[in-house]
């Protein structure tokens, strides 16, 4: 999929985008959790190596907070976005079988989490959930 790979390149660089782009990903982004609630099968009847969705949800998490000021104009969006970080905090997908430890692959769920869990905590240090986010990821 290259959700997560379009969502490094947007962090990377560090341009922001403009609302008429952020619209357009905001739609693949709910369409990528619609797939992966349906079933771990990819739409297309690809193999699925393990990560794909989790890896596009979390790019899109980072990229819309990221946006912090068009964010903060879609209060239910942002709710969708931290209920989703929730559900990936509480149940992480395990690590596929040839994933190794030292990967050097930045579009994957664990560094877009840890991205995620740095800008919610930068943003609100006094927010007991973030701080608890920013550990539990320390400590995986």
């Amino acid at each position: 999929m290259y959700f997560p790979i379009r969502c490094r390149k947007i962090l990377d660089e560090q341009q922001l985008q403009n609302n008429e782009l952020l619209e357009e990903l905001w739609q693949i982004w709910m369409r990528i959790r619609e797939f992966s609630e349906a079933g771990p099968a990819l739409p297309g009847g690809e193999e699925q190596f393990g990560d794909e969705y989790v890896n596009a949800i979390t790019g899109g998490i980072a990229v819309f907070l990221w946006h912090g000021e068009w964010l903060r104009h879609h209060d239910e969006r942002r709710r969708s976005i931290e209920m989703a970080i929730k559900t990936i905090v509480d149940a992480p997908p395990k690590r596929v079988e040839f994933a190794r430890e030292h990967d050097v692959s930045t579009w994957t769920w664990d560094c877009f989490l840890a991205e995620t869990a740095a800008m919610l905590w930068a943003r609100k240090p006094e927010d007991v959930c973030w701080r608890h986010l920013v550990a539990n990821i320390r400590l995986r």
